[in-house]
C-alpha cells in the first residue's frame, strides 16, 4: 500500500525519578525506621496512567500493616496498603 498522508507526532520523554530515604540514621532491634520513597513524574515528563513500583525490603526489616501513605499533588494524603510478598 501507498500512504497518502503523513503524520509526525513529537513523542515526549520518559523521566521517572525515584528517590529512597530513610531515618533515623542508625536503628536498633525494635526501633522504627521511617522508609520513604518519592517518585516524581516532571511536568515535561509522559503522563503516567498507572504506575507499578517494586521494592524489596532488607531481610533485616519488616513491614509494619496500615503504615504506608502516598500523597500525590494537589490531593491529600491517604492510605494505601501495599502487597507483601
Amino acid at each position: 500500500e501507498t500512504s497518502t498522508n503523513t503524520v509526525t507526532h513529537p513523542l515526549s520523554q520518559l523521566e521517572i525519578l525515584l528517590q529512597k530515604t530513610a531515618s533515623p540514621e542508625r536503628v536498633f532491634v525494635g526501633d522504627t525506621l521511617n522508609y520513604t520513597l518519592t517518585i516524581l513524574n516532571p511536568e515535561d515528563s509522559i503522563t503516567l496512567r498507572e504506575l507499578v513500583l517494586t521494592d524489596t525490603l532488607p531481610g533485616e526489616l519488616r513491614y509494619q500493616a496500615g503504615t504506608a501513605r502516598v500523597k500525590l499533588p494537589n490531593a491529600l494524603e491517604q492510605a494505601l496498603e501495599p502487597v507483601v510478598e
